[in-house]
């Protein structure tokens, strides 16, 4: 007893791009009666299609559909771009059908991602220059100060009490700051 091959595919004489059989289908006059290309016909009859029909003409009774109203059930899932039952998908096979199902939120939580990304980057470069700028504050908050104490030191000199009673001239307390500084 001679056993039956298993079927083709439905979207393999497609990628063919011709019928093995002399007179039978012709997948380029096929696809220019639909207004498309040999490529798109192929597309459009891979994947959940070609799982369908595989299903439902496999030789193990138990592997095919039970009823013709699973087959139905699954050509209508296929057709509202749900996840169908021939095709026991993988997390990949899932991700992907829920991504074509919702397109629109999927790229709009897409761009909202995107967007928030580019927002933390922006406030970690500006904070990036606020703490360099913080940096250059301190500095000349403590230069300030050390002119500051430097300039109340020199000055001090003429005050009365320390000076006992002489005179200090503007010229003779720039002469003490400019020992000091280069004591310094």
């Amino acid at each position: 007893m001679k056993t039956r091959p298993d079927p083709a595919a439905c979207s393999a004489p497609v990628a063919r791009r011709r019928c093995l059989e002399p007179g039978g289908f012709d997948p380029a006059a096929v696809a220019a009666a639909c207004s498309s290309t040999i490529d798109r016909l192929r597309r459009a009859l891979g994947g959940d299609l070609d799982e369908i029909v595989l299903k439902a003409m496999r030789k193990e009774p138990e592997a095919r559909y039970e009823t013709a109203a699973q087959l139905a059930a699954d050509l209508r899932r296929h057709l509202a771009g749900e996840l169908v039952s021939a095709r026991q998908g993988s997390r990949r096979y899932r991700a992907y059908k829920l991504v074509r199902r919702h397109a629109a939120a999927v790229a709009l939580v897409s761009i909202v991602i995107v967007a928030l990304a580019g927002f933390a980057a922006l406030m970690w470069v500006q904070r990036q220059k606020l703490e360099a700028q913080s940096k250059v504050i301190a500095q000349e908050r403590d230069r300030a100060a050390q002119v500051s104490a430097f300039m109340v030191d020199i000055f001090s000199a003429a005050d009365p009490f320390k000076a006992q009673g002489r005179e200090i001239t503007a010229r003779q307390l720039l002469e003490e700051a400019r020992r000091e500084f280069r004591a310094i």
